[in-house]
This record gives structure tokens, sequence and C-alpha cells, in this order.
């Protein structure tokens, strides 16, 4: 999900606001049950759940390609890991207080993405 839509999202897809908003309300209820299932987490998302790894990116750009909001879910619930894509001129690895975030867009890597434990 994306703060801001894109804008081939606002002309093509109605409702696309309501759409991300019940997204983040879904997403916290998951990542909330799974912390009560498992203690390890990652969350896996195509767009980036948070503005960190975007450095590179145009900036006026950044919120039509991540989420703040998601941010906020990472900072709330403390996943292991968030490993996303789209940010082809971001960061390749960031840290957000103890959640580690891979960037493994294809065209950052320019090779598959490997993530060993550390």
């Amino acid at each position: 999900m994306l703060d801001h839509p894109t804008f081939w999202q606002s002309r093509n897809i109605k409702g696309i606001h309501e759409l991300y908003s019940e997204r983040v309300v879904t997403l916290d209820s998951l990542l909330e049950k799974a912390k009560t299932i498992s203690r390890f987490t990652i969350l896996l998302t195509h767009y980036t759940p948070t503005y960190i790894t975007l450095k590179g990116e145009i900036r006026r750009d950044y919120a039509q390609m991540g989420s703040q909001r998601v941010e906020e879910l990472l900072k709330h619930h403390s996943p292991k890991l968030a490993i996303h894509g789209h940010a082809h001129s971001g960061l390749k690895k960031a840290q957000l207080n103890k959640v580690r975030i891979y960037n493994v867009a294809l065209p950052l890597n320019r090779q598959i993405a490997i993530i060993k434990n550390s």
C-alpha cells in the first residue's frame, strides 16, 4: 500500500484511497495475530513499508512508492524482517528500531537478493 496512490491507480481503481486505508487496518491485525503464533515474523510487501529505503529515489515520489503508515506498524509490531521491492534506486538495507529492512528490487541489486541470518 502507498501513502498516496499513483496517478494511474487514482484514475483506474475505484476507491483506491479507502482500499489502502483498509489494508493498513488488515495488516495491523495480521501482524498482531502473527505475534501470538510465531516468534519470528516476516513482513513481505511489494511497496516499501518505510521511506528509509527510498533514500536515493526522487523525494517527491516517496508517497507513491511507500508508506509511513506501514512504518508505524513496523515500529509497533517489530517483525524480525521486512522485505520489499519496488525501490529501484533506494537503499538495499536499513534498520528501523530492531526491524531489519531489505529492499530486494532486482534493478537495485542486479541479482537475486540473498538474505543471510546474522
